[in-house]
């Protein structure tokens, strides 16, 4: 597996906590992306077969932050930085794959095409995602006298939401 970029669009409440120190809080919504790229060849007795696997999925949770951030002046705004953990909750999610086995046996080729589009299934089953994630986010903001902030922002989730650890 593959990380992909993924995105978190968020609404924050910002705690003052003492001296250049902010407690901040709020909503998440976090689309975490994965993709997987294969390619296998085998050859013997005569025939060749040649398999390609590409699939992209996305997940989307819920999450609700607890970080503590320092404060300092930049300019007419302010930079903030730190960090705190989260909780999150599975929403939404979509999986995407194609896997195409070609059989050449002398001079005939055999292409063989499956495309799956599937909806991410939550629960408790050996085939779902666990609907819960917990882990840990980094914050680095900037806010401008008008309230408006830019953040990066990375999730490293340490939970194991796949249940079936093969991707």
């Amino acid at each position: 597996i593959k990380p992909a970029t993924g995105y978190i669009i968020s609404a924050d409440v910002n705690i003052p906590a003492g001296n250049n120190l902010i407690f901040q809080t709020g909503l998440q919504y976090e689309s975490i992306h994965n993709k997987v790229n294969t390619n296998n060849t085998s050859s013997g007795g005569g025939f060749t077969v040649k398999r390609t696997f590409d699939a992209k999925a996305h997940i989307g949770f819920i999450n609700i932050p607890a970080k503590l951030l320092y404060k300092l002046p930049a300019g007419s705004g302010s930079i903030l930085i730190g960090g705190g953990p989260f909780i999150g909750i599975g929403i939404n999610g979509r999986s995407k794959s194609t896997d195409i086995t070609e059989t050449t046996v002398g001079t005939t080729t055999t292409r063989s095409v499956y495309d799956y589009n599937e909806k991410i299934v939550f629960g408790d089953s050996d085939t779902a995602v666990k609907r819960l994630n917990a882990g840990v986010g980094i914050d680095l903001c900037y806010i401008l006298a008008s309230n408006l902030s830019f953040s990066l922002y990375s999730n490293l989730g340490l939970s194991n939401i796949n249940r079936q650890d093969k991707y």
